[in-house]
């Protein structure tokens, strides 16, 4: 996981001037494999952490606490089991991308925010 975590740190350390077009604060829900998966992220900067809540057929809700980067409209978040989110803003309210399993399947991932984007 340091492995992947490293290139995002040094583009934070490396890019500090970049503007920030976007913030990803707040609720986020999305439909994955047709269950209902909500998110909520807390950005600083271009640091942002998160959870992630993904039903399984069963009831059962996994929940992933994530941690990441935003340069632009690109993000990547990762998981410390090796899950990797990452994906682009669409808008100030949508983000489309990829949760990468480890060892496992990609899903592709539609959020979008519950409540309007703070201007």
């Amino acid at each position: 996981m340091l492995r992947r975590f490293l290139p995002c740190l040094a583009l934070v350390l490396l890019l500090p001037s970049m503007a920030f077009g976007y913030d990803l604060t707040g609720q986020w829900e999305a439909s994955i494999l047709g269950s209902r998966v909500t998110a909520e992220f807390t950005q600083n900067g271009q640091m942002f952490t998160g959870v992630m809540r993904v039903p399984e057929p069963g009831g059962k809700i996994n929940v992933y606490h994530l941690a990441g980067a935003i340069f632009d409209a690109k993000f990547v978040a990762l998981h410390g089991s090796g899950h990797v989110f990452e994906g682009v803003m669409t808008s100030k309210d949508e983000a489309r991308g990829e949760f990468k399993i480890a060892g496992g399947p990609v899903l592709d991932v539609r959020l979008h925010r519950l409540g309007k984007a703070a201007n």
